[in-house]
């Protein structure tokens, strides 16, 4: 399957030069606007998940992360999830000791790889993107309010967070 959206892409990448932007869709209410003047010398790297790298060697990265992937109850409200990780909003992570492990050890990852004090909040329309870290690493959740079983994580270096939300709502201007 990742084969073949792959194969999509770089097929409708050809008939970009009359558009402003690619859209890169991960899920209902998740996706990406990338500038195509973004795409000139850049690569799409097709990992354990869909990157691309600008020619000035700027990156973004993203995955779906869904309960399965994370080993979540089936019951668990999704939407609730980066506030229990990102936030330190215990009343929103699973009621589950079998989780508190890997939630501390998520936790004390990303305090010591972004800074406990680096998280932001901001809401674009019916999308909330929840940010840690800096302009040379960061490390984004997108939630959308009509996708409650997928959550958006991407990884950024020099994208500032203005250009990540400029992406995300479409806005043709961003490098």
């Amino acid at each position: 399957m990742k084969y073949l959206s792959v194969i999509f892409m770089l097929a409708t990448l050809s008939g970009c030069a009359s558009q402003s932007s690619v859209r890169m869709i991960y899920g209902p209410g998740l996706e990406l606007y990338v500038p195509v003047s973004a795409l000139a010398d850049s690569k799409i790297i097709d990992a354990d998940s869909m990157a691309l790298i600008t020619g000035s060697n700027k990156n973004i990265s993203g995955y779906i992360l869904t309960r399965e992937k994370e080993k979540l109850p089936e019951d668990y409200d999704l939407a609730g999830y980066p506030e229990c990780i990102l936030a330190g909003n215990d009343e929103q992570c699973p009621d589950s000791d079998e989780f508190s492990e890997l939630i501390k050890n998520t936790r004390c990852y990303i305090d010591t790889q972004y800074g406990k004090d680096s998280l932001i909040v901001k809401n674009i329309g019916a999308i909330k993107v929840f940010k840690v870290g800096d302009l040379d690493d960061s490390w984004y959740w997108v939630v959308a309010e009509k996708n409650s079983f997928e959550i958006l994580s991407l990884t950024t270096r020099g994208f500032d967070m203005e250009d990540i939300m400029k992406i995300l709502e479409g806005d043709n201007n961003a490098d």
